[in-house]
């Protein structure tokens, strides 16, 4: 498979069925390169530079295999030539990223990418469902529950240290569960290593309720800044709220008393809002340690991983446990999970370029095998998602800049892919 970036300016590094290679040479159609090897399916989830879809592998006689996939999509053509290297350069760094970490159970692996034509398409593990539609969906929601969540969080943490990286976008959004109750983590378009002997990085980056103090103080900050920001969704998870209540819902607002550490969060149960179960002993200790504002004090994530609330809560059965669901649903409520989700069902300029692509591959199929002549079957819905993939901050830019694609608007009786 050659391909080479969306400009024709020199030579690309494509990811290529697990291997790292330079190519070069002319552009090649992204209609008979990545529409030749998978099937699109429905859009799982859009963010503010990427969409991510549901997609099944073709096989060699144009059938559809039964694996299912994610497809994350960038587009990387910007304003200008100096634009498109900068974002063509932050894409590759988010998957050589994705190519450090990829051997951990509970990272979404990247299984090859195809760059084309001023797009790139990250074919990733097809997760089942959201964070909160995972707690939704699951039949009871305990204090067990959160804290075997909790410790699946953690190890996801304790693998991307090991590999030097730093997530910086720590947030429910870039947790995906499976049916069988498997967490991990996504979206490491924020991300950075950082090297052997290197004291830290520095920068503000990913969600404002997320971020830690020391980010936002703009010092040097390591891979305690990723635990902070679980803490974070630990207290949303047993305690319905954010840690920092600014009296003014925005993220200026948020950063500021994130900054200033007032008003303190609490951790007493007779601090919850009423009706809401009360945690453990344990899991208020383990708040308060996530929570440090001094990273010095902070445990990383290993530690994290030997304290009680996890070592014995999470391996305790509790069949008769108060339900957390209440917590959950107020969470939702305040905003701090799938907000993401909320643009899955607006029809883009990107979803009707990827519909036509992949009907054009389709019809040229057509042509040259004798067998595939028959009628298509229909895919499901490209609006009806049921569970999100995307919550992305790699840097890209509007689907509309990329020049070579129609301008037709999309059509409200399009309703599959092809």
């Amino acid at each position: 498979m050659g391909v080479t970036n969306g400009t024709g300016r020199g030579p690309v590094e494509v990811l290529v069925k697990d291997t790292r290679i330079t190519l070069d040479g002319p552009i090649q159609d992204r209609k008979t390169a990545f529409h030749r090897h998978y099937h699109l399916i429905k859009k799982l989830g859009t963010g503010s530079f990427a969409s991510v879809y549901a997609a099944k592998a073709s096989g060699d006689e144009g059938g559809v295999k039964e694996s299912a996939v994610a497809v994350k999509v960038i587009d990387i053509q910007g304003r200008d030539n100096k634009h498109t290297e900068y974002l063509k350069s932050q894409t590759m760094k988010e998957l050589d990223l994705m190519k450090l970490v990829r051997g951990s159970s509970h990272v979404v692996r990247l299984h090859e990418a195809f760059f084309e034509d001023g797009l790139v398409y990250a074919v990733m593990d097809k997760c089942d469902l959201s964070l909160i539609c995972f707690l939704e969906w699951m039949p009871t929601v305990t204090e067990r529950t959160l804290a075997a969540m909790m410790k699946q969080m953690l190890e996801a943490l304790q693998s991307i240290l090991r590999a030097g990286v730093i997530h910086r976008d720590i947030k429910p959004d870039n947790f995906l569960c499976m049916r069988d109750a498997t967490v991990k983590l996504c979206d490491f378009g924020l991300s950075e290593v950082l090297h052997p002997g290197q004291k830290g990085l520095r920068g503000v980056n990913g969600t404002a309720p997320f971020m830690s103090p020391e980010m936002l103080r703009n010092v040097l900050y390591t891979h305690k800044t990723d635990v902070w920001s679980l803490g974070v969704i630990a207290y949303i998870m047993l305690r319905a709220q954010f840690p920092y209540k600014p009296k003014v819902r925005t993220a200026a607002a948020m950063k500021e008393a994130i900054l200033a550490g007032k008003p303190e969060p609490s951790f007493k149960d007779g601090d919850l809002p009423e009706g809401l179960a009360k945690h453990s002993a344990e899991a208020s200790l383990f708040l308060c340690s996530l929570l440090k504002r001094d990273p010095s004090r902070r445990p990383h994530a290993g530690q994290a991983l030997q304290s009680k609330w996890i070592m014995k809560v999470a391996s305790t059965p509790s069949p008769n446990a108060v339900s957390f669901r209440p917590t959950i649903l107020m969470g939702k409520s305040i905003g701090a999970f799938d907000r993401a989700q909320n643009k899955v069902h607006q029809q883009t300029e990107l979803d009707a370029y990827l519909h036509e692509a992949q009907k054009a591959h389709h019809r040229t199929k057509k042509v040259f095998v004798e067998h595939n002549r028959s009628k298509e079957s229909t895919s499901p819905s490209l609006t009806n998602s049921t569970n999100s993939g995307c919550s992305s901050r790699a840097c890209s830019s509007p689907a509309s800049s990329i020049h070579s694609r129609p301008s037709t608007a999309f059509s409200k009786s399009i309703q599959d892919f092809e």
